[in-house]
């Protein structure tokens, strides 16, 4: 779960950054970010799930401040390859 004020960035070869903010949140929108750290908004709904662009996170909106991205585990040890961090 990520709210407002924070940043989810999925690591590896391809980044992605996914930052919810209450504005965006309340017009139906998410903002992200893919490798080139050029930031995008994206419609969401809520109750329903969306993937970002065409790429591996899953994003769900959970209320005016939140949203719950989901992401599959990778390796033997099956970690997340990302971490929540607070956004600049």
């Amino acid at each position: 779960m990520v709210c407002t004020g924070f940043r989810f960035e999925l690591l590896g070869d391809f980044p992605i950054a996914v930052q919810p903010d209450a504005s965006d949140l309340a017009a139906g929108k998410i903002a992200y970010a893919l490798g080139d750290g050029v930031w995008k908004t994206q419609p969401i709904h809520k109750e329903w799930t969306a993937r970002i662009d065409r790429y591996a996170p899953l994003v769900l909106h959970i209320d005016d401040r939140c949203v719950m991205i989901g992401v599959k585990r990778l390796g033997r040890n099956r970690a997340i390859p990302g971490e929540i961090v607070r956004a600049r």
